[in-house]
């Protein structure tokens, strides 16, 4: 692979993170999630999923392509249930946290962590057909 598309990767990765952060925080504290916004961090998710595949980081990928699915369905129950109780945005919060930390371990030079616990806690929460309630 070339050192300059891997540098890339991990260097236009930083905003992105920074903003799926930023947007599981914001929806949390109010309450409530904006549909465009859910969709276009579920969009954001998918596209590092799809880089972070394509440079060898499949540990990083899975946790954003599960990642994009989450935000994908806390979209569709916030439209097809918008009366229902205020949505819950932390675990793709720290999701997105923990997308942070296995690339700072990657620019590191140490082989990120797998995320498993936190693929696993986004599979339940997309399975369920309900978004978490606070």
């Amino acid at each position: 692979m070339n050192a300059v598309a891997y540098e890339d990767f991990l260097t236009s990765t930083e905003p992105v993170i920074g903003a799926l952060i930023e947007h599981g925080m914001s929806a949390r504290e109010a309450g409530r999630i904006d549909v465009s916004a859910a969709l276009k961090a579920a969009d954001a998710a998918y596209r590092l999923g799809g880089a972070a595949c394509a440079i060898g980081l499949g540990h990083v990928a899975l946790l954003a392509a599960t990642l994009g699915f989450a935000w994908r369905r806390i979209a569709y129950e916030a439209q097809t249930t918008p009366e229902s109780s205020p949505l819950d945005a932390a675990i793709p919060e720290k999701a997105a946290q923990a997308l942070g930390a296995m690339l700072h371990q990657a620019v590191a030079g140490i082989a990120p962590s797998e995320g498993g616990a936190l693929v696993a806690a986004l599979t339940a929460m997309i399975e369920r057909g309900i978004a978490v309630a606070r």
